[in-house]
């Protein structure tokens, strides 16, 4: 498997504030139900079918004002995982990391 974070940006070419996660398969043939998990910012876990060649997903950060905290695991494989954490940096005002300021 491998993962690819990027920051997504608009029509505009402007960043939203949000990523968007590439992941790829490596092994074409076998179907695999990734999990990614919220580990600060109370959000639901999202369970993703990856077949085939990959899938994208976009994280939707505006709720924790562009920090982002998550892992992504092989469903039945949870002791190996890949874990991302920081902030999307857009040019504009931001806001403290609501989970280390006590908001959540």
């Amino acid at each position: 498997m491998q993962v690819n974070v990027n920051y997504l940006r608009n029509k505009q070419k402007q960043l939203t504030g949000d990523l968007l996660i590439s992941i790829s398969n490596g092994d074409n043939n076998k179907q695999q139900t990734l999990i990614i998990k919220d580990n600060a910012y109370k959000n639901s876990p999202k369970k993703i079918k990856l077949t085939g060649s990959g899938t994208t997903v976009q994280l939707d950060l505006s709720k924790s004002y562009g920090w982002y905290d998550f892992t992504i695991t092989v469903e039945g494989s949870e002791r190996s995982f890949k874990r991302y954490a920081g902030h999307v940096e857009t040019g504009k005002m931001s806001r403290t990391d609501p989970a280390m300021g006590g908001e959540l």
